[in-house]
């Protein structure tokens, strides 16, 4: 999943620091994703931050036998929360899903740090 995400941004690079960038960002998506972890076996999500202002959620849920995939961008700018659905226009969020967001976000750098990098933690 993440794999797709990625590839449209820039051409791939194969070097040693690319491809480890590329693995701890796959990494860290896990970990976010199980912030949202409903315990229904069919559901797998990844919540990571793409760059400094952008964050992705990433769904994929299999619903009636059916494969549903929903992806979210959020982009964080002074002054301004937007988010994309599947691509779609940005609109702004409302305060309670920007509350939410924030939320999200700090619970997400808590265990990444506490997973991944717990020689850095504050």
């Amino acid at each position: 999943m993440i794999n797709k995400l990625m590839s449209g941004l820039k051409p791939r690079s194969t070097s040693p620091s690319a491809q480890l960038t590329r693995r701890l960002i796959r990494r860290e998506a896990e970990l976010g994703g199980s912030l949202f972890n409903s315990g229904n076996p069919n559901e797998q999500s990844e919540f990571f931050c793409l760059d400094k202002n952008t964050w992705v959620w990433h769904q994929v849920a299999i619903v009636g036998g059916q494969k549903q995939t929903t992806t979210t961008h959020y982009r964080i700018k002074p002054g301004a929360v937007t988010k994309s659905v599947n691509g779609g226009q940005y609109t702004a969020l409302d305060k309670h899903e920007s509350t939410r967001l924030l939320a999200a976000i700090e619970a997400y750098e808590r265990q990444v740090v506490a997973r991944m990098y717990p020689q850095t933690e504050q």
